[in-house]
């Protein structure tokens, strides 16, 4: 397990890295309105793919995981469902497009157009990582479009063209070219596990209502968690401060680097000791993950306290007088990572309903923290009730799942 953590690191960080770069680039080669269209488009595509993949992503690297015989025709039914619910958000925004936006309706439409390719380049990213292709899954995940997108804010600085249409144009190109890479390697991924794991029951490539309910609700609530506290903040705070707490936050984001590459890695492996009765070896993989998120997630935490204020100040007022916030911030988000394991151990042990409980009552009690504690303490309240409720649903899942629970079917059907 640990040596291939440190490649799946290796390959977050460069998405990252291709993140930052084509933020950037295309800043500088585009005009403040345009690049804050793109922001917002962007933004719209990335939550809507991410709500298309319904927790197929999941299902998937279970099932893969423990049953490699299923994994082509499983695969093949959760992209395409991810790609049709993918295809239908994509009908919708364009028809909103055009009856909110007619001058930039097409350009709008070519941004959202990436929406399909993207759900099912992160539904294949499960497959991926279960065939112990973390670090390729990781990258075509977070860093293959992005690349893509800092090539295109070269050409535009080097043509002296600030089109938005072609950026749209490349955004969709690239979220297409990334599902064909993604497909190309799922096709040789599944022609080899044919002839290494045959299996001794014929395949079992079902997608069963009862197992992507819990995913795709728990996915639904997750993102609202993640995206409720900007919101909050923009209506209790002004925009001055709104924009700080989007800097700082996105600042700090680069702790949960290690939870991206730690759990593409242990998920699966948790997957396999489930599926074959291994709850012993299961456990000491959790505590492996929580142990390796907690020091990595600490690392990079005290990365970011150091390089808080330097990097701010480049940024001047009022960036500059917030490094506060963005050191608590990370201290937060290092808490948070380390205790994240807790929702795989749920989602690969077939317990998604269980933390899907205890998410559902963190998000609440997070939306009363926003209430309470925005107004008097400011961006530290929303930091804290950012931080601490998926904390607390990590917690809460641990003890939901110490309650014993009959075993899967697929479970058994991969012990006879």
């Amino acid at each position: 397990m640990l040596a291939a953590i440190p490649r799946a690191l290796l390959a977050r960080c460069a998405g990252a890295a291709a993140s930052l770069g084509y933020g950037l680039l295309l800043a500088d080669a585009l005009a403040p309105g345009a690049m804050g269209e793109f922001a917002a488009a962007v933004s719209v595509a990335m939550i809507a793919a991410t709500v298309s993949k319904c927790g197929l992503d999941v299902l998937l690297m279970r099932r893969a995981a423990s049953r490699p015989g299923d994994a082509g025709g499983l695969a093949a039914r959760c992209a395409g469902g991810a790609g049709l619910l993918g295809a239908a958000l994509w009908l919708g925004g364009a028809w909103a497009a055009f009856e909110a936006r007619p001058d930039a309706a097409w350009t709008l439409t070519a941004f959202l157009a990436a929406i399909p390719f993207l759900a099912m380049s992160f539904v294949l990213g499960g497959l991926l990582k279960a065939g112990n292709l973390a670090a390729a899954a990781v990258f075509l995940e977070t860093g293959a479009w992005q690349a893509a997108m800092c090539a295109c804010a070269v050409c535009l600085q080097w043509l002296g063209s600030d089109s938005l249409a072609v950026v749209a144009a490349t955004f969709a190109a690239a979220a297409a070219a990334t599902f064909a890479c993604s497909a190309a390697a799922a096709g040789r991924l599944v022609l080899r596990q044919r002839r290494t794991n045959p299996g001794r029951a014929a395949p079992d490539s079902k997608v069963r209502a009862t197992e992507v309910a819990p995913l795709g609700a728990l996915a639904a609530v997750q993102v609202a968690m993640r995206w409720s506290d900007t919101l909050w903040v923009a209506w209790w705070l002004d925009a001055e401060a709104a924009a700080v707490y989007a800097v700082c936050t996105r600042l700090a984001g680069g702790v949960a680097l290690a939870d991206h590459a730690v759990n593409a890695v242990t998920a699966p492996r948790i997957a396999r000791h489930h599926a074959h009765g291994g709850a012993r070896a299961m456990r000491a993989e959790f505590l492996r993950a929580v142990g390796t998120s907690a020091a990595l997630g600490a690392l990079a935490a005290a990365a970011v306290a150091a390089l808080a204020r330097p990097v701010l100040d480049l940024l001047g007022a009022p960036y500059s007088e917030a490094a506060g916030v963005a050191q608590a911030a990370a201290a937060l988000m290092a808490a948070h990572v380390a205790l994240v394991p807790a929702g795989h151990l749920a989602a690969m042990s077939g317990r998604a309903a269980d933390h899907l409980k205890a998410t559902a009552l963190m998000f609440a009690a997070q939306q009363a923290a926003f209430l309470l504690l925005i107004p008097p303490l400011g961006m530290v309240g929303a930091l804290i009730g950012f931080a601490l409720p998926q904390a607390l649903a990590n917690l809460l899942t641990l003890g939901l799942l110490r309650r014993p629970r009959t075993s899967p079917p697929e479970r058994r059907a991969a012990v006879q």
